[in-house]
């Protein structure tokens, strides 16, 4: 008997997720497809069933910046699926201004951090029973521009967007350091990879006029396509859980990151003060 890997893909509406999605698929995974806009979803599946009708495809709209939809839509998978083989926690986004989310959290910290921090941790017992699963967590290297400071993880002193952005994805990459510790041992293993600029709709929360969107216009002739990048990820899935875990990757090659990411103590105060917000019963 065929034994077929399943999946996970958040954000896989657009952009870097879809690629991804589409790639998968070519290589015969059970693909579970996570995004907020239906609409994408169902158009990201029948371009799957174009390439190949035997790729098993579910989608999920699912809210990301929202806690008890996740918690949701985890409960569902653990009740659906008998075991994970991979996670990819791609949804992203950057938006021009402070929102705050109905449950109280900033909008950007929610989505691009405690989501892939509750998602993971909320499912890490299924990858445990595929025994060789993978957590890919794409970063950015603008994590090297980020401050880490407890008193303003969420913008509750001063919000600049793109510091923001920068700040929720050195949590994300201090988290996948912090949880590889020892996955390993347990058959699983967590990575960071940051897979360059990519030409996706991050940026278009922003108006014309934005400095953000006047600098990400100016780049965008220079910037790579989602399926090229995919590309980076997709090499990632083919390795072994020892040569993977606990690394960053840059554009498909191990790289070094920033100092503040490989502090071990701030490391374990993050992961405290994230257990305050968000409550897994995950020990670690």
């Amino acid at each position: 008997m065929i034994d077929i890997k399943t999946c996970l893909i958040t954000g896989a509406g657009n952009g870097l997720g879809k690629s991804l999605a589409k790639s998968l698929a070519e290589k015969g995974y059970h693909l579970i497809l996570a995004d907020i806009d239906e609409n994408r979803l169902k158009s990201v599946k029948e371009e799957i069933f174009s390439l190949t009708e035997s790729c098993p495809v579910e989608t999920y709209a699912i809210d990301l910046s929202l806690q008890g939809e996740i918690r949701r839509f985890c409960n569902a998978c653990n009740q659906r699926f008998q075991k994970l083989d991979m996670i990819i926690n791609n949804a992203g986004v950057n938006t021009p201004f402070r929102k705050v989310t109905a449950e109280g959290f900033e909008y950007m910290f929610a989505v691009n951090y405690l989501a892939p921090y509750l998602l993971t941790t909320l499912l890490f017992n299924k990858l445990q029973l595929a025994g060789d699963a993978k957590i890919i967590n794409i970063g950015s290297n603008g994590e090297k521009y980020a401050r880490l400071d407890f008193d303003n993880l969420q913008g509750e002193k001063s919000f600049n967007s793109m510091k923001q952005y920068c700040l929720t994805k050195l949590c994300l990459l201090m988290f996948s350091y912090h949880l590889a510790k020892d996955t390993a041992s347990k058959g699983v293993a967590v990575c960071c990879v940051h897979p360059g600029g990519i030409k996706t709709h991050l940026m278009d929360h922003y108006r014309w006029y934005h400095l953000p969107k006047v600098v990400w216009h100016a780049l965008y002739p220079f910037l790579k396509n989602a399926d090229k990048a995919a590309g980076y990820v997709v090499k990632l899935t083919d390795m072994e859980v020892y040569a993977l875990n606990g690394k960053y990757f840059s554009k498909g090659k191990e790289a070094v990151s920033s100092a503040v990411s490989l502090d071990k103590e701030m490391a374990s105060g993050l992961w405290n003060h994230t257990l305050s917000l968000v409550d897994t019963g995950f020990l670690k």
